[in-house]
């Protein structure tokens, strides 16, 4: 559409709900821009946020979903809240409504979102089977809760089939009514479009901690009612019963129907099918909003963006579409953020964040490298400026999700763990793993098992990793020209384990003080490109360990000599090098192998 043509642009949205709001508004921004703008809403009522619906059960007022009436009290927009679009004629550029009306379109939006999907099962239209999709569906449903509240005795029960954005609302809006809720849900997880299993399972632990129960993998086979014709029971796919007194449902389909009937190309599971600015396979008809979201990003804020760009494509400008995926939502009122940064295929390991203050669970997917960030998942994620620059498939999420590394790094303190790889600077620790050849998570966690599952340890080898390959094989930072022989003591006080990496101009002293240290105190030497592990040692063999390595030549600090390191539950890391071309005399070697 060319904002300088004579002739007013004829554009036509059926639907009215915050994408079709998001997307007038836009059109709208110009004062002078020559467009007509015809809304088309069947709900009787000014577009509303339906992302509120489930809570006006649990008492927050209606107004809390109102969206701002601005833009359609604009002269250019004309909003029909009585009428449905029923057709759509492509060849002559116009729809017709269930009130046998005509109207002519240059561009046609499609913003009908989704509508209810009730469970097909036996006696599911008993009194207390409720959907919850619109705002009336909402009002019903808190209608009914408090007539029953005083036919029953007790605390109302309710099921609710969903697992979903929707269904953990619904559940927690049931929960603060007094009501007590059980989630049903055939997937082995909450919001399984959205979160890995860890963060499924964090989830779940908030939602149970209110005092709500969920039951995964399965499903509700049939419903009972009593001699009223009221709920009264819910049976499981497993045979097994629930006593109830309502259920409520809220799965939904994408409303495609009009697309679909008009011949454009819709999804097998519900959903118009479009391009990055929301075109359909016809130029003149776009799709924004949940009908043509993909089901892996969904959601107000996806609804939202597909809104702005198919504005912007109207008017001439592109808005470029992320690569990947992202999710934003706050189901129960648990603010929840679930981005895919970079889309790939192979191995990948999760790397925690720490939880702790609005963060109530926190989770980094990597490529097993950790060059490549996958997938950012925070929950309780409201206090966490830095998710405010992730955005799907930018360069900016691959950013942000490392400065959020970083920060998680620099937040661990040292009572976090005593391990090898939490505890050695970071910078030796990069140039370690180039020494070794290391360029995996799970290769760097053969040689420290003790670090496996440990949070700082995978932080730090996530930050590590892709800095190994700008570090030359061999140097250390701060001194590129020289080749080091290096004592390092990991592990922790009931399983310390001595490390000594030979430099390529080292003579054989270390290795003899090596293998008599291991010889006298029953221990193991495992031999890994240059390095020699020795474990099996005690915690008081470390003192007199270090003082024959330092009497052979190698550089060790005092205090680490002393064992003062040592005191304290899980044990130091010590990081120690002797210089390189450094010759003993015969008489320091001869020393060091008498006192080994």
């Amino acid at each position: 559409m060319d904002d300088n043509t004579a002739r007013t642009a004829e554009i036509v949205v059926v639907g009215a709900g915050a994408a079709a709001h998001r997307f007038v508004a836009r059109m709208l921004e110009d004062p002078d821009r020559a467009v007509r703008i015809t809304v088309f809403g069947d709900e009787g009522r000014l577009p509303y946020d339906r992302s509120v619906v489930a809570r006006i059960v649990g008492g927050t007022p209606a107004s809390a979903g109102e969206l701002d009436r601005a833009p359609f009290r604009d002269d250019r927009v004309r909003l029909i809240d009585d009428d449905r679009v029923l057709r759509i004629d492509r060849g002559g550029h116009r729809v017709r409504t269930r009130s046998h009306r005509w109207y002519d379109y240059d561009a046609l939006v499609l913003a009908t979102g989704t509508h209810a999907q009730r469970l097909d099962v036996p006696g599911i239209r008993a009194r207390g089977s409720f959907v919850l999709r619109t705002m009336e569906d909402a009002h019903m449903l808190r209608a009914f809760l408090a007539v029953r509240a005083t036919e029953m005795p007790r605390a109302l029960r309710a099921v609710v089939v969903g697992g979903d954005e929707g269904g953990v609302d619904a559940a927690c809006a049931l929960h603060d009514a007094g009501v007590q809720t059980t989630i049903v849900d055939t997937a082995d997880r909450l919001l399984p479009a959205h979160l890995t299993v860890p963060g499924a399972s964090a989830l779940r632990g908030i939602v149970e901690a209110r005092g709500i129960a969920v039951r995964t993998r399965t499903r509700v086979t049939r419903v009972d009612p009593d001699a009223t014709g009221a709920v009264t029971a819910v049976e499981f796919q497993d045979g097994t019963f629930a006593r109830t007194d309502l259920i409520v449902t809220t799965g939904a389909r994408a409303r495609d129907e009009l697309a679909r009937n008009a011949g454009l190309p819709t999804r097998p599971g519900g959903g118009v099918l479009v391009d990055a600015d929301g075109r359909t396979s016809d130029p003149r008809v776009l799709a924004i909003g949940d009908v043509a979201a993909d089901p892996a990003s969904g959601g107000t804020e996806a609804a939202l963006a597909s809104a702005d760009r198919a504005a912007a494509a109207l008017l001439g400008a592109r808005i470029a579409s992320p690569a990947g995926h992202g999710w934003r939502g706050s189901p129960g009122g648990i603010e929840v953020v679930a981005l895919r940064v970079a889309d790939g295929d192979g191995p990948t390991v999760d790397i925690p964040l720490p939880s702790g203050g609005d963060r109530m669970f926190g989770e980094v997917v990597l490529s097993e490298d950790a060059r490549v960030v996958h997938r950012v998942t925070v929950i309780g994620a409201s206090a966490d400026a830095s998710l405010a620059g992730l955005a799907p498939g930018s360069l900016d999420g691959q950013r942000v999700t490392r400065a959020l590394l970083a920060a998680a790094v620099a937040a661990d303190g040292a009572e976090a763990c005593a391990h090898g790889l939490r505890c050695s600077p970071l910078e030796v620790l990069t140039a370690e793993l180039a020494d070794r050849g290391i360029r995996t998570v799970a290769e760097a966690l053969e040689g420290a098992v003790e670090s496996r599952g440990c949070g700082p340890c995978l932080r730090r080898l996530a930050l590590a990793l892709p800095e190994r390959a700008e570090v030359n094989v061999g140097v250390r930072p701060g001194d590129r020209g020289s080749l080091r022989s290096e004592v390092r003591l990991r592990g922790t006080t009931a399983a310390p384990v001595l490390e000594v990496r030979v430099g390529d101009e080292s003579d054989g002293t270390l290795l003899l003080v090596v293998g008599h240290l291991a010889a006298r105190r029953e221990a193991t030497v495992r031999i890994d490109r240059g390095l020699l592990a020795v474990s099996g040692l005690r915690a008081e063999d470390i003192p007199d360990a270090l003082a024959d390595l330092r009497s052979a030549g190698a550089v060790v600090p005092e205090t680490l000599i002393g064992g003062a390191d040592l005191a304290r539950p899980g044990g130091p890391i010590g990081v120690v090098r002797h210089p390189p071309r450094t010759r003993r005399r015969a008489g320091t070697a001869r020393s060091a192998e008498g006192s080994a």
